[in-house]
């Protein structure tokens, strides 16, 4: 048993645990039909950057802080209605063309992997 593979396959699978069950929700709210006009409040500033951004917005008289990509937002203005994914009871909110469907693919090749190198570990002499 090679206990460096076994340990690395455990962190691979716990950082999957981790990354998974967000990326399914995403997912579930991207192909479900729910889709809600939210108002944006503050854009991110793309000078400095251009993933990883903050934006804010109003949906329902409650404000939402999201994680974005300036790739999603280069064309919006503050005071603009906008449509939007979401799911009822989620915070968690989706532009039409923001695809988590690659993410969920990598979360779960990731957590194969990590069971791979885990059998490996186990079983290599």
């Amino acid at each position: 048993m090679k206990k460096g593979l076994v340990a690395g396959g455990i962190i691979l699978l716990i950082i999957t645990a981790i990354i998974l069950p967000r990326t399914i929700i995403e997912y579930n709210i991207y192909k479900s039909p729910q889709i809600g006009v939210v108002k944006v409040l503050k854009l991110p500033n793309c000078e400095a950057g251009y993933k990883n951004k903050f934006m804010v917005i109003k949906f329902e008289e409650q404000t939402y802080t999201l994680r974005t990509k300036c790739k999603y937002t280069k064309n919006l203005s503050t005071g603009q209605n906008i449509r939007m994914f979401y799911s009822k009871g989620s915070e968690i909110f989706l532009f039409p063309q923001e695809n988590p469907t690659p993410e969920l693919g990598a979360c779960l090749l990731l957590g194969v992997i990590g069971i791979t190198i885990i059998a490996v570990g186990l079983f290599k002499k």
